[in-house]
């Protein structure tokens, strides 16, 4: 019936925020067994489920666990992201997205899924009772009245006949004492800041989302009516910047300025040392700076391409132009993120700027079977799913762990303030055992990394010495187990 299923939105409402959520850190363990259940339940409420709906959920879950297991807060932020664009993704299959409802999909949905049609929020079932004619009415003095005079009784005898005897003396000093132990009062005050607490609403504000997205999760005619209606708006954009736009001019000036940037790009590479002084560069400087710039030209190039759904020879020619030269700028990027390894070590931003050149060479690849066949809502599906597919390849080769081996391994120099517990022994860092620097300095070195770890070891011994398990994070833990009789003071 609606009611019991109301009682059930409430009690994952409750479960959620007094249980899964109730940590005094970051509930890393709470959030995962969260998203996971919120995956499992959309799937299973999915009006029409495919295998689309259920490689969002195997991402959704994925990624939910890898909450639990990983701890670099940059890592733990997309995570968290992409959980919710992957529960997201189960709300969209198997219906056409609009660029904007790919860029803003959690939002969107949370939107769409209050025109859902079941508002019963009832939680009880109120029957009308017809009132006898001659029946009085209680009185509420009779009731004081009648409480005050039996307390009375009870208080006198009980007081009068423990007097006279002491064994029967025992039963109210037992009970006495059996209420004292419960600490009745502390109890009442407990109920009171759960009736009045921001938990409490926080859980009916949960409940009634649940029940809502459930209710819009099963309605496939809504569904239908809200996507399509979303989708034909874009196209209808879509076409008035084609209708009003001439984009061979755009994109044949974009193409002609990265020609033009690429020679000027061979000079670079070859220039020499006194060649990169007298522009006031280093070849440190070359490979730092132009590494973003390259990729963002290449993305830009991609949303060139994309937009543009005319089937005229001279704009498929420069799509096609502008798609090899969205190659090669990514390739001089990829360059770029290898020159700045080899010549300064291994570090987060290289790692992440890999993965960052992966995901716009299949953009890439996505945009030119998008000029092939036109379908736009699987380019865009597409594109979401490989960054979701990325972020779970990054945790689990573990970045962090792969700077800290590589530059020991090479004897790069290397300071440990953005490592998390995801790879470096903090002990080890604080007791002088890893060191990854300059061998003309080493004491200072180490000490400067010595600073960088204690505060983060103080604050860790502090937190996990009465873990809550829902705080509970397995990198975190390991680190614990390392550090906890390590004294920092």
């Amino acid at each position: 019936s609606t009611i019991t299923k109301n009682w059930l939105y409430l009690g994952f409402g409750l479960f959620t925020t007094f249980v899964l959520l109730n940590s005094t850190i970051f509930p890393y363990t709470g959030f995962a067994i969260l998203g996971i259940l919120l995956a499992l339940i959309f799937v299973a409420s999915k009006d029409k489920p495919t295998l689309e709906t259920i490689f969002w959920t195997l991402l959704a879950i994925i990624l939910s666990f890898c909450l639990a297991l990983y701890a670099n807060p940059v890592l733990t932020f997309f995570n968290f992201t992409l959980v919710l664009y992957a529960l997201s993704g189960i709300f969209t299959s198997g219906y056409h997205v609009s660029l904007f409802q790919a860029i803003l999909s959690p939002f969107i949905n949370f939107i769409f899924i209050f025109y859902s049609k079941d508002n019963n929020c009832r939680l009880f079932q109120f029957s009308k009772k017809i009132k006898p004619v001659n029946k009085p009415k209680k009185s509420i003095t009779k009731a004081v009245l009648t409480s005050i005079i039996t307390t009375v009784v009870i208080v006198t005898f009980v007081s009068i006949l423990a007097s006279a005897n002491p064994f029967f003396a025992k039963i109210p000093q037992f009970i006495g004492d059996s209420l004292s132990k419960l600490n009745i009062a502390n109890f009442i005050i407990e109920i009171f800041k759960i009736i009045f607490g921001f938990q409490l609403y926080t859980a009916f504000v949960m409940a009634f989302i649940i029940k809502k997205a459930i209710s819009f999760l099963s309605d496939g005619e809504l569904q239908a009516k809200k996507y399509s209606k979303s989708y034909a708006g874009y196209h209808k954009f879509l076409f008035g910047l084609n209708k009003n736009v001439n984009l061979v001019w755009p994109k044949a000036s974009a193409g002609f300025i990265v020609f033009v940037f690429f020679i000027t790009q061979i000079q670079l590479y070859l220039a020499n040392s006194g060649a990169l002084q007298s522009l006031g560069l280093t070849h440190q400087n070359r490979v730092q700076e132009v590494f973003f710039q390259l990729l963002v030209v290449a993305l830009i190039v991609v949303a060139l391409v994309f937009v543009d759904t005319s089937q005229k020879l001279i704009l498929k020619i420069t799509s096609y132009i502008l798609l090899l030269e969205g190659i090669f700028l990514t390739l001089n990027a990829l360059k770029s993120d290898l020159d700045y390894v080899f010549s300064s070590g291994m570090g987060l931003q290289r790692l992440y700027g890999f993965a960052v050149i992966i995901f716009t060479f299949l953009a890439l690849l996505y945009v030119y079977l998008n000029t092939q066949k036109r379908d736009d809502s699987l380019f865009l599906k597409r594109v979401v799913g490989t960054i979701c597919v990325i972020f779970v390849g990054i945790n689990f080769l573990n970045f962090d762990r792969i700077v800290v081996d590589v530059n020991n391994s090479y004897q790069k120099e290397m300071a440990y303030e953005n490592i998390s517990t995801d790879a470096a022994n903090w002990d080890e860092i604080y007791l002088g055992k890893i060191y990854t620097g300059p061998k003309t300095d080493a004491k200072a070195f180490k000490e400067k990394n010595k600073m960088f770890v204690k505060p983060r070891i103080q604050l860790l011994q502090e937190q996990y010495k009465n873990l809550q398990w829902q705080g509970f994070n397995l990198s975190r833990w390991n680190q614990y187990n390392e550090v906890k009789d390590l004294n920092v003071e």
